[in-house]
């Protein structure tokens, strides 16, 4: 019978008291005795009234020396009394390995640690083709972010792989390597766990300003350590003669050396922990490192990322691929790419290449044009998890013309040209190459809605109201503060409003909108008609100034080219077609900068003048659903005549944009 999580916290929390450890110790002790216990090598015969967990296993002086080499916290050799060890063995009967990660990482969804199922794990071997290696030379693979180990199992078990790991949190570390250590079958390569899994940090652990202080320190110790380092590794990981713990101890020592004379580089780093991987003979910076870099990064969103990483992500190689508030999982992707001289296969948040925050590292993408493949819809998912998320796989050694895109729901690889992925967000728009290319012409060819009427972003209101929402005014250096309020406070039957387009994926509402917040504007600028798109979350408003009596709070759009009416423009932002546009091209949850982007036709153009009696007879109707129908369906058949869409993609259009009232 399974022990209940909450009861397991309870009791380990009162048994450590009475066992005289720390409560981090006896989960550390439950953790080993839990591999020890269901391995062969466990060892219940005891004649002492004191032991230890190192005398419970039954191993070989060489192997017992592996096992206290990968330990963290120090209890292995922690001599207690027979009986308590008989008290955790007994716990540990009623538990699994669920249980043991629910005790030592019961707060999981803020680590942003979510362990991937075998079937994910599979996909990405099979994609990166990483266990069909046929050649004589040892390929390397590294999860830069191992938990539990999930995705190098595979990896282990084959014997021209050279798996490798990092994992930052000590209680997860510890359940990998002692899970490894008892599971493999392969004898070497559970000795070399020393060497090959280490316990660090990913993200401090790049940083390539090493590299400088190396080149400072010609000629010094350090760099005739870190000769020696290199060389005992590179001879013991991928030599051929046995393997014995005094050579895995030299190579430790050696680390230890270096740690002791140079503080600064006590802590986990790849330059100086893996030396073999990532310099020659000469110590000379090789280009790329690992064959394969796997795994599924942590997903943490941005303001419960620690502020040093914060900072320490303002530098090289990050600055040029992140941008604002990004998931913690994108430096991960960064430093993979960095990483791996063949492909890369990871686990991560939708985020990277449908949000702002991915913006950088997709143009990276273009710029580059690696062989990419991505796999979103994946019929998997994470336990507690609410965020969409998808499988990348890159090739860095072959260039391609487009990105494989695959949704599980279209049961079809759909390309998408990197030539159609456009500024300033370079998003992947999922739709036909046809339709791509005419976009990508209307893009080229058109004007920009910035380059033809000034966008006003700051709370405004019309001359009309202003007075009623000015409550108080008090001068302090110059600086007038306001009060804001709702506009429709001063009278339930107010009846002025907007109308309004709300844009979001797949959808659309028209809205009359009376309970929007305001504030006074400039005099100069609040007397002008204007059309207004505000920002309500991730979703995307088109709102028409009625006679001066809207109250707006994002920004406003104001035309200063008369060849451009209000009315007509209003119409065109109303169309299927700029929806279409907004959703695919630049971004769902639009702002002011992005929406200037939109291609408008020719203000010369006769189009205006007929949008804007479809605009006005639909303002002087009852704006009911029909009405609205007819009115949408009058300017797309205008737009679709004047950009002279094809079929194809004015099905597309509509299709892919909907409309429905909202009271």
């Amino acid at each position: 019978m399974e022990i209940k999580e909450e009861n397991l916290h309870s009791r380990i929390q009162k048994k450590a008291s009475r066992y005289k450890v720390s409560v981090n110790e006896l989960k550390s002790m439950i953790v080993k005795f839990y591999f020890i216990y269901n391995s062969s090598s466990f060892s219940s015969e005891q004649n002492q009234q004191k032991t230890s967990l190192i005398n419970l296993v039954n191993l070989n002086q060489d192997d017992k020396q592996i096992l206290l080499s990968l330990e963290k916290l120090r209890v292995l050799e922690k001599k207690l009394p027979v009986w308590v060890f008989e008290q955790i063995k007994n716990i540990i009967k009623t538990i699994n390995e669920v249980n043991i990660l629910s005790l030592i990482q019961d707060k999981t969804r803020l680590t942003g640690q979510y362990f991937t199922n075998r079937i994910l794990v599979k996909k990405v071997y099979d994609l990166l083709d990483i266990l069909s290696n046929n050649s004589k030379k040892t390929k390397t693979v590294i999860d830069i972010s191992s938990g539990i180990g999930d995705f190098l199992y595979p990896a282990f078990e084959k014997q021209e792989i050279m798996p490798y790991s990092v994992e930052v949190d000590p209680f997860i570390y510890e359940f990998q390597v002692f899970k490894l250590f008892f599971m493999l079958q392969d004898n070497r390569k559970r000795k070399l766990l020393p060497l090959i899994s280490k316990y660090g940090d990913s993200i401090l652990g790049y940083d390539e300003r090493i590299i400088k202080q190396m080149s400072e320190r010609k000629n010094t110790t350090f760099l005739k350590l870190l000769a020696i380092l290199r060389e005992k590794r590179r001879e013991v990981i991928f030599g051929k003669k046995e393997i014995s713990f005094q050579d895995i101890k030299e190579c430790l020592t050696k680390r230890d050396e270096i740690s002791k004379k140079y503080p600064s580089l006590s802590k986990f780093s790849f330059f100086v922990d893996l030396p073999e991987i990532f310099f020659d003979e000469s110590l000379s910076l090789q280009k790329k490192f690992f064959d394969f870099v796997i795994g599924n990064p942590p997903w943490i969103e941005y303001k419960k990322i620690n502020n040093r990483y914060k900072e320490f992500l303002k530098r090289e190689p990050y600055k040029n691929r992140i941008f604002g508030k990004y998931n913690f999982a994108l430096p991960f992707l960064i430093i993979a790419e960095s990483l791996s001289k063949e492909k890369v296969g990871l686990i991560l948040p939708s985020g990277i290449i449908t949000d702002t925050y991915g913006k950088k590292w997709r143009k990276h993408l273009k710029d580059n044009r690696y062989d990419v493949e991505i796999y979103t819809d994946l019929d998997y998912s994470f336990k507690d998890v609410s965020n969409e998320f998808f499988l990348l796989s890159m090739d860095l050694k072959n260039e391609s013309n487009y990105i494989k895109f695959h949704k599980r729901k279209d049961n079809h690889e759909h390309k998408i040209d990197y030539s159609f992925i456009f500024p300033p967000l370079f998003l992947f728009s999922n739709f036909s190459s046809e339709s791509q290319k005419e976009i990508s012409t209307i893009l080229n060819n058109y004007p920009k809605l910035k380059e033809h009427s000034f966008i006003r972003r700051g709370l405004t209101i019309t001359k009309r109201y202003k007075e009623k929402y000015i409550k108080k005014k008090k001068y302090s250096n110059e600086i007038k503060s306001v009060e804001i309020v709702r506009h429709n406070i001063f009278s339930n039957n107010y009846k002025e409003g907007v109308i309004n387009f709300e844009v979001f994926p797949g959808k659309e509402k028209i809205i009359y909108d009376r309970k929007v917040l305001g504030a006074p504007g400039d005099h100069q600028i609040f007397e002008k008609p204007k059309i207004v798109r505000r920002n309500r979350g991730k979703k995307y408003f088109i709102g028409l100034d009625l006679e001066g009596y809207y109250v707006n709070d994002i920004f406003d759009i104001i035309i200063p080219d008369e060849q451009i009416d209000l009315y007509g423009l209003f119409g065109y932002l109303s169309s299927s077609f700029v929806q279409f546009i907004v959703e695919s091209f630049i971004v769902r949850d639009i702002t002011s900068n992005l929406f200037r982007e939109i291609p408008i036709p020719f203000p010369s153009s006769d189009i205006w003048v007929t949008m804007k009696e479809i605009t006005k007879n639909w303002i002087k109707s009852d704006r009911d659903f029909n009405q609205a129908v007819i009115f949408r369906k009058r300017i797309d058949k205008k737009v679709t005549n004047y950009f002279k869409l094809s079929q194809n993609l004015t099905k597309e259009c509509f299709e892919k944009t909907s409309m429905y009232w909202f009271e």
